[in-house]
């Protein structure tokens, strides 16, 4: 009689322990799909990119400018011989994905110049001194234009707002992109107007271009 009392005892307590071992691995199998599962937190694609680059002043151009990604543009070069000389050309950019989106940063880098005789103060005269500056609207925090500045170069990028038919000028303010939409931008790059010094040599500015940061608005 004995025995069968600690024959069922451990029987009880087996099952017990196999009860319990069960509801700890359950738990944490639980826990395992939990962490592991996988929340789309974002279900809209982004797809903004430049589109139709259109020259302007090509005779102004050593090398045109290139889309080199999305929304990048590069690879350009120009040469500028006096005060007033201006080369342009503008590009769209495009909005494909199913968001809205706004350029949150523009960088550019920074603006070679190579003289035709080896003149280095002639370089200095034009790429001396490169300052840069970002405007980017307070209200909705998109940015619209990037300006470089040197002794003897203004240099401006910016987009205007959704293309709309009563109103294809570029007014330099980059507005929030819908789904679709696509906005017109222009780049214009000068020997300014206020420049008190020439180059004795032709120097050409190279390694200008400009590169927009796009975010979900």
């Amino acid at each position: 009689m004995e025995k069968q009392r600690k024959k069922k005892m451990i029987i009880i307590i087996v099952l017990v322990m196999l009860v319990i071992g069960l509801t700890v691995a359950f738990a944490a199998l639980s826990q395992v799909l939990t962490i592991n599962g996988e929340l789309e937190v974002d279900p809209y694609k982004m797809d903004v990119h430049y589109n139709r680059i259109e020259v302007t002043t090509e005779d102004m151009f050593v090398s045109l400018p290139q889309i080199i990604d999305k929304t990048t543009i590069g690879n350009f070069s120009v040469t500028l011989t006096k005060p007033g000389d201006l080369a342009s050309f503008g590009w769209d950019v495009v909005n494909d994905g199913e968001t809205t989106v706004k350029a949150t940063n523009i960088t550019v880098p920074e603006i070679t110049c190579t003289s035709s005789t080896g003149n280095k103060e002639d370089e200095e005269l034009i790429c001396g001194n490169q300052k840069v500056e970002v405007t980017c609207n307070e209200d909705n925090g998109s940015c619209q234009t990037v300006e470089i500045t040197t002794n003897a170069l203004e240099i401006v990028y910016g987009c205007s707002g959704p293309r709309q038919s009563d109103s294809p000028t570029i007014d330099l303010n980059m507005y929030p992109l819908k789904p679709g939409e696509s906005t017109g931008c222009m780049a214009l790059i000068s020997y300014s107007q206020n420049a008190t010094e020439l180059s004795t040599s032709e120097v050409t500015v190279s390694n200008l271009g400009m590169t927009m940061t796009f975010s979900q608005q």
